[in-house]
């Protein structure tokens, strides 16, 4: 009888275990979340570097509101005319939620290029893996058969 207490107890350690790793186990939901977070946060980071990039170069000598508008447009001439063309940033105005669109704009042409960029990519490599596979048919066509010695 002793035994059968102690496969109780392992049997119920063994299901407590399952259970833990099975609520602590990340679902497919938050994995997408982590990976659409991270794919967010590379846009957010390119688009500051390309800001600081214009601000330093192409915007050096301007001022203010000519100076965001600049930024804007050589960040993504494309979602400058898609947010601000229509309606350009007046003398000390400050338009967060046309910022944010610009932003959203942003990331909606930077996911664009991005998988432009991987599918470029996973089609040069299948590219040259069907490339390295004819070369290596067509050397084992090149290659004299050898008949086996009947006796």
């Amino acid at each position: 009888m002793a035994n059968c207490g102690s496969t109780k107890a392992f049997t119920w350690s063994i299901i407590c275990i399952a259970v833990l790793l099975l609520a602590l186990a990340p679902t497919a939901e938050s994995v997408k979340k982590k990976t659409s977070n991270a794919r967010r946060q590379s846009a957010d980071h390119e688009m500051r570097l390309k800001r600081m990039d214009c601000e330093r170069t192409v915007c050096a000598g301007l001022q203010r509101e000519a100076k965001t508008s600049c930024s804007y447009k050589c960040i993504s001439e494309a979602c400058y005319n898609e947010v601000y063309a229509h309606d350009e940033l007046e003398e000390g105005e400050v338009d967060t939620d046309r910022a944010r669109q610009f932003g959203f704009c942003f990331r909606k042409v930077y996911r664009a290029e991005a998988d432009e960029r991987a599918d470029r990519v996973r089609k040069e490599a299948a590219d040259r893996r069907a490339e390295l596979q004819a070369k290596k048919d067509a050397a084992n066509q090149q290659k004299p058969k050898v008949e086996p010695l009947v006796q």
